[in-house]
């Protein structure tokens, strides 16, 4: 969260190394980030969270999908009357804090652009006490300078503050492991209820097919006493076998046509038609209930999908709703950096002509560098969120209106 972050500046630090090391270590820095692979890495990681936010909200397309489903079916304890309204909500919800993070980046980029551009350039004007005078003020103007989105930022109250704070992408991931959770439970009752309502099925199916065997073994011998055969002939059978053909692609219509046989004779052929009626009932029986463990299947199968979509979903959102909350401390940290260099600048000025502080001077040099470096790449890498999510208005600008 961007309070955590926010707090860590305040965090009282150990020894800090000589100022020579630390001039050393903060030009190595400079150096690296000038490469363009170093650059090039960071936009990456910003096009990674980007895929990241595009992969939650397709999940929670699909998952809204699934729960249609549930919601239509008969399925009853469910932990609320309608549960895709709910998850309708909660993606809503995550939409739009997406989208304000968008105008949230975009304000910051503009304040890391005028540090980077205006501010920190004026620096190189300095010509005298009054100019440094001038441009210690400027630093503190800017870093004074009201945030547009969460108050005025004062160090020594800011945890008292972010305690206080609205936490909605936290609010948002409490609610969506919520959610899970209840689901959890829902599911692997439900889950439990079809397996033993299949199981109760394949019984029944195995009761029919047994059945279905006893009339068939019946129909057969009363099918030779009509003239046809209803099984592929053996050698010496003496019967037509053309029903037999027609039976192994079409054994209802084969079944129809030896009943009509049998009608055309009935007091010869009762127990005939008895056992056909019976085989056919028997069959529709496993063809409903092998339906039913079908559709019983498919509730399983969107259940234990739904399972492990939310369970990816509750890890990926928590990180990337992290990240993206974080971006707030950067108006902090731009803030932080100009206070500090306005201090470093006035002590640099007043240690001018003491050689024994002329090491003070060569590292505000080195930290100016280094700020100025960071910033200049931040301010890519934050211009290119907001044009990344730009590029996806249609799905997030679409729905934080709603």
């Amino acid at each position: 969260m961007h309070q955590e972050a926010l707090r860590q500046l305040d965090i009282p630090k150990s020894a800090p190394l000589a100022v020579e090391v630390q001039c050393a270590a903060q030009k190595a820095m400079e150096k690296a980030l000038a490469k363009p692979e170093i650059a090039g890495g960071c936009l990456k990681e910003v096009k990674q969270l980007i895929d990241n936010i595009i992969g939650l909200d397709q999940t929670f397309e699909r998952v809204k999908t699934d729960l249609v489903k549930i919601d239509n079916s008969n399925i009853v304890f469910k932990p609320v009357e309608r549960l895709q309204p709910v998850w309708t909500n909660l993606h809503q919800r995550f939409a739009f804090l997406v989208w304000d993070s968008r105008a949230t980046t975009r304000k910051i980029a503009a304040y890391v652009k005028e540090f980077v551009n205006v501010i920190l350039p004026g620096l190189e004007d300095i010509r005298s006490k009054v100019d440094c005078k001038n441009a210690a003020d400027d630093l503190q103007e800017f870093a004074g300078r009201k945030d547009p989105f969460r108050g005025k930022f004062d160090s020594k109250h800011e945890v008292h503050r972010a305690q206080k704070q609205p936490r909605a992408f936290n609010d948002l991931r409490n609610d969506l492991a919520s959610f899970k959770y209840g689901f959890d439970l829902f599911a692997r009752g439900q889950g439990a209820e079809l397996h033993e309502d299949t199981v109760d099925l394949y019984g029944a199916i195995v009761r029919l097919s047994s059945e279905i065997e006893r009339c068939e073994a019946m129909i057969f011998p009363m099918s030779l006493a009509l003239g046809v055969t209803t099984t592929t002939p053996t050698v010496g059978t003496h019967a037509i076998a053309s029903l037999a053909a027609l039976r192994l692609v079409g054994p209802v219509t084969a079944q129809k046509a030896l009943l009509s046989g049998a009608t055309a004779v009935p007091d010869e052929s009762k127990s005939l038609i008895t056992s056909v009626s019976k085989l056919t009932e028997c069959k529709d029986a496993i063809f409903n209930a092998q339906a039913r463990v079908n559709e019983f299947k498919a509730k399983a199968r969107i259940l234990e999908r739904l399972q492990m979509s939310l369970r990816d979903h509750e890890a990926g959102i928590a990180e990337t709703c992290e990240r993206i909350d974080r971006l707030a401390a950067i108006w902090f940290c731009v803030s932080h950096d100009a206070k500090m260099i306005a201090s470093d600048l006035i002590a640099v000025v007043h240690a001018e002509g003491d050689r024994s502080k002329q090491v003070d001077a060569q590292a505000f040099v080195a930290r100016l560098m280094l700020v100025r470096r960071t910033y200049g790449v931040l301010a890519t890498v934050l211009r290119e969120y907001t044009s990344q999510l730009d590029a996806h208005s249609f799905r997030f600008a679409q729905g934080s209106l709603l």
